[in-house]
């Protein structure tokens, strides 16, 4: 079986007990969704996890996906304590986001010298 890690902050976190990873072609974002027993016997400490926070998903040592955690959801109840954390690769901002740029702005221009014009607002790494 795959081994799948989140790193955020430097530190690596795996373990999860359900793990969803997504990314193809006719996606321009890729998104992952994993969860977790936040504490077991030894550990106390909370995962040091925040939305917002830059992260990297990894499968067997291989870069998936860079981006940022979306989302940090707890749950309680009286027999368990697990962390959802969900994200987006770093194309997301650009997804979400809708450039103000004149009609006909690009006509006849190659793509990626159009990339720098369109990221711009979110400040988006497409282009070198």
């Amino acid at each position: 079986m795959s081994e799948i890690k989140l790193r955020v902050n430097g530190l690596e976190y795996g373990g999860w007990e359900n793990a969803r990873v997504t990314r193809g072609i006719e996606s321009i974002a890729g998104s992952f969704e994993f969860t977790a027993s936040e504490r077991w016997v030894g550990q106390n400490k909370p995962w040091a996890i925040r939305e917002e926070d830059e992260c990297s998903v990894l499968i067997d040592g291989v870069r998936l996906i860079t981006g940022h955690v979306d989302k940090r959801s707890p749950s309680f109840g009286a027999a368990e304590h697990a962390l959802t954390v969900a994200g987006k690769d770093a194309t997301a901002d650009s997804v979400a986001c809708r450039a103000a740029l004149e009609p006909w702005a690009f006509a006849g221009v190659w793509v990626l010298a159009c990339a720098p014009a369109v990221d711009a607002p979110v400040g988006c790494a497409l282009h070198p």
